[in-house]
């Protein structure tokens, strides 16, 4: 062969190159069938964008001779749009359109380019950048095993950066690339737990960009075709959610599979399925579609998509399939275990799934191998059959998708017994961390709320000075765009922080109900009044506040004498001494058990104070009553 001339080693790439100098009306030197891959440099060099997409790419070596090129796309098969109407086929078309380069270390060659693409690829693990000085443009989602992008700090010509659904598993200087002059970022939901530890005030910092001009997004994948974004201050209060959540549940010490037992337990326990949601996305009318076109903010369709999210299932305790094993990758990528959402059909029945798939399931890596999981059907049930199964059992009740065919099943490593020892050991520890878990919860939201509620007043004070120097000012659709996305954050958390008190109450309740049972009698009220709720006055006088505090102390004396006869384990009395203290703890502390006659005699002249005040309600209710009876026989009349 002629030495000027370069053969293409991959005929796709050939192809590709060939139609590339047709379009731009080059006709190669080099012809004839045996010479179809070759070219010379010039031509190669004048190639300046190439769109490798749906095709069998093995080899793109030859991109080192492109040293002109500034717009690379690679774009391979999605399996969640192919088509299965033809079950024999489907499987052979999706394979064919499947791009399976093994090398794309020529990328970090090609110092031209400014603009790169690469989405869906199953084979890219590694990517290096250092040096593309020139790029511009990044585009990286959808590649699963992608878990390294050297020379991100590197770019420093970069103004729009997007990365989405990919196993990135290290952090990287953003901050430097935003100092660099980044415009535009758009980040998976998970890497910001990742970013966040060598970065503790991005959320400020981005914040600060953002008034500068930043556009700054955070996406989760939702069924590998289309992504559900947030601000960075919906992100920060997810990723706080799940590290109380995390602190909560995991041991400081616990191995891989029991991170995995407590994330599931919680996941099935506390997060319901959103079938309004579900409806209202349908066009049904109900409370959640009235909800989402009520808010000004966003779009009812955007709103609607985060039941899908992990964001509604960790913050409102709600999704539908994707959104439970959305958040259970947030928390297991958190805690350092690789995991990836499965779509799949949940009928068992079908043979292959692409655009027909209506479930998601969720695969987690564990001993070198992969192990299916189902949250979703799992939800609220006492028995667990959709955990940690190995491929072969799990598809007798799941259809997987096409991805799927390249992981083989292994056989589970524990027994039914050893996974029973794992569950109790994590449920015990989980419940003995409960009550002091929720007290900090409680803490962290009223901190957050304090903050969010500072940062309102702020936008608000600068939205009035603005309105009376400059009404007219551009600047005022940004600052009401970023007031009421405060004001709906800030109703957001006080929602959370009042469900939170309403579930600590209930769960002070029924302790004191397991109490009552143990002691035969019913514990008194805190005030020591049942109200008239028509009238809003006692009914009826119980205790007053001296005998309140002897009933106290009292009932701490026998349930120490249940612990110390064996009665109550250690977890169960102090659980129940908290619950006690939560519901006498308004009357006054333990060292004030001893009252003075004086103050008892305060006490009783409140009491009688009250017993006036409700006699005098007593003949006003009864006055209201003959009104009505009078009124009654003039409408009989």
């Amino acid at each position: 062969m002629d030495n000027d001339f370069i053969k293409v080693k991959d005929i796709a790439l050939a192809s590709v190159i060939r139609s590339e100098l047709d379009r731009m009306g080059i006709i190669p030197k080099y012809n004839g069938v045996s010479g179809f891959q070759n070219f010379t440099k010039e031509e190669l060099a004048s190639i300046k964008r190439l769109r490798l997409e749906n095709n069998t790419f093995t080899d793109i070596s030859a991109l080192e001779y492109c040293v002109n090129l500034k717009d690379l796309v690679i774009i391979s098969a999605n399996s969640k749009k192919a088509s299965t109407w033809l079950t024999s086929e489907a499987y052979f078309s999706y394979k064919s359109q499947k791009v399976n380069i093994k090398d794309f270390s020529v990328i970090s060659k090609i110092k031209s380019l400014q603009f790169l693409t690469i989405k869906d690829d199953d084979n890219l693990e590694e990517l290096d950048l250092t040096g593309l000085t020139d790029l511009a443009v990044l585009e990286l989602s959808g590649n699963h095993k992608l878990t390294t992008v050297k020379g991100l700090e590197s770019l420093t010509s970069l103004l729009e950066l997007d990365m989405v659904n990919n196993g990135i598993s290290h952090s990287f200087d953003l901050q430097a690339m935003l100092e660099n002059g980044l415009s535009s970022v758009n980040l998976d939901f998970d890497l910001y737990p990742l970013l966040k530890r060598g970065f503790p005030q991005i959320q400020n910092r981005l914040m600060e960009y953002v008034k500068k001009g930043l556009k700054c997004t955070w996406s989760e994948n939702l069924s590998d075709i289309r992504t559900n974004r947030i601000s960075t201050m919906r992100m920060e209060r997810l990723d706080s959610k799940v590290k109380e959540i995390l602190n909560s549940i995991i041991g400081p010490d616990y191995s891989d599979i029991e991170k995995i037992v407590a994330i599931y337990l919680y996941i099935v326990q506390n997060v319901r399925y959103d079938h309004e949601s579900l409806k209202a996305s349908k066009g049904e009318e109900n409370e959640a579609l009235k909800s989402a076109k009520a808010n000004l903010g966003e779009l009812a369709s955007v709103i609607l998509d985060r039941r899908q999210s992990s964001f509604n299932a960790v913050l409102e305790g709600k999704a539908v399939c994707e959104g439970y094993t959305n958040m259970m990758h947030y928390l297991l990528k958190t805690v350092g275990i690789n995991s990836m959402t499965v779509h799949c059909n949940s009928n068992k029945n079908v043979k292959v799934v692409g655009h027909d798939s209506n479930h998601s399931v969720i695969k987690v890596e564990f001993g070198g191998n992969f192990y299916y999981f189902d949250p979703t059907w799992d939800a609220g049930k006492s028995t667990l059959q959709n955990f940690f199964k190995a491929k072969d059992e799990f598809v007798r009740n799941h259809a997987l998708s096409m991805t799927e065919s390249e992981v083989s099943s292994s056989q589970n490593p524990f027994t039914n017994e050893q996974l029973s020892e794992i569950f109790n050991k994590v449920m015990i520890d989980r419940d003995s961390r409960k009550n002091e878990w929720q007290n900090a919860l409680c803490l962290l939201e009223n901190n957050q709320l304090e903050f969010l509620q500072n940062e309102y007043r702020k936008v608000t004070q600068e939205i009035e000075n603005l309105m009376t120097r400059s009404p007219h000012d551009p600047k005022l659709e940004q600052l009401f765009l970023e007031r009421d996305t405060l004001n709906n954050l800030i109703e957001d958390l006080m929602k959370q922080r009042n469900l939170l008190q309403e579930k600590k109450a209930e769960e002070d309740r029924r302790i004191l109900a397991k109490l009552e049972q143990m002691l035969g009698f019913q514990i008194s009220l805190v005030n020591g009044y049942i109200y008239d709720s028509k009238l809003g006055v006692p009914k009826v006088i119980l205790k007053d506040r001296y005998t309140l505090a002897e009933d106290w102390k009292s009932i701490e004396e026998r349930l120490k004498k249940f612990y110390e006869s064996g009665q109550l384990d250690l977890m169960t009395y102090n659980r129940m001494i908290e619950a006690l203290k939560a519901t006498y703890g308004t009357i006054l502390s333990r060292e004030d058990t001893k009252v003075e006659p004086v103050e008892m005699k305060i006490n009783k002249q409140y009491i009688e104070q009250m017993k006036l005040e409700f006699e005098k309600w007593l003949e006003r209710a009864e006055e209201v009553m003959k009104t009505e009876q009078i009124e009654a026989s003039r409408r009989i009349l």
